[in-house]
Formats: structure tokens, sequence, C-alpha cells
């Protein structure tokens, strides 16, 4: 399940994912522009999201 932009929460709802109330550092973060998918590849991502920010 993937959507991206500035109205991929709701697509992300449409598509049937589920809100997770409160916060969920480390767990969830919002990633629509190049400057967050940096940020989260230094937090440490799976193989898949880091062979994308290698690219």
């Amino acid at each position: 399940m993937a959507a991206y932009g500035g109205a991929s929460a709701a697509r992300h709802r449409e598509l049937g994912a589920i809100a997770m109330p409160g916060a969920w550092p480390g767990v969830r973060d919002d990633v629509d522009t190049l400057d967050d998918l940096e940020r989260v590849g230094e937090l440490g991502v799976g193989p898949g999201v880091a062979r994308l920010i290698a690219t």
C-alpha cells in the first residue's frame, strides 16, 4: 500500500489503512519530500527504502 503527496494520509485510509492515534516515534513518519526521505533514512529504514535513497 503506497500513496504519496499532500493527500497521502487520506489515500492510505481509502486503501484500508487504520489510523494509529497518539505519537509513535520511530514507527510512523510522514514522508512527502526528498528532505523527509533523507531524514527517515538517518533514523534507519528497511533494505528497500535504503536502496531507493541510494539512487
